[in-house]
C-alpha cells in the first residue's frame, strides 16, 4: 500500500504552535510525519513518535502477558531494526 497517498488526509495547521507541547503522533510509518517534523522545528517540549509509542506498547503487552518487561537493549534494538526497515522501504 502507497502510504503516500494519505498524506493529504492528515494536515497539520500553520497556526498550530508547537513551541513547549508535549507531542505524541501514533503514526510510525513515515517515522518522520509531517506533525514530527514541525514539533521538532518549533522546539516541542517532548516528542514520542508512534514507533516509541508502537515498540513500547508492545513491550508491556509482554509484560502483561508474560510477566516479563524486556530491558531497555532490547526494546531499543526492536526500534531500531524497525526504523532500519522503514528505511528500506
Amino acid at each position: 500500500m502507497d502510504y503516500n497517498n494519505f498524506l493529504h488526509l492528515l494536515p497539520i495547521p500553520e497556526k498550530w504552535k508547537l513551541n513547549g507541547k508535549y507531542i505524541f503522533d501514533m503514526v510510525y510509518n513515515p517515522p518522520e510525519t509531517k506533525f514530527i517534523k514541525k514539533a521538532v522545528k518549533e522546539n516541542a517540549a517532548q516528542i514520542i513518535s508512534g514507533l516509541e509509542m508502537l515498540v513500547n506498547q508492545a513491550a508491556y503487552s509482554f509484560k502483561i502477558w508474560f510477566d516479563i518487561l524486556p530491558e531497555d537493549h532490547v526494546i531499543n534494538e526492536a526500534k531500531e531494526k524497525i526504523k532500519k526497515w522503514n528505511q528500506e522501504q
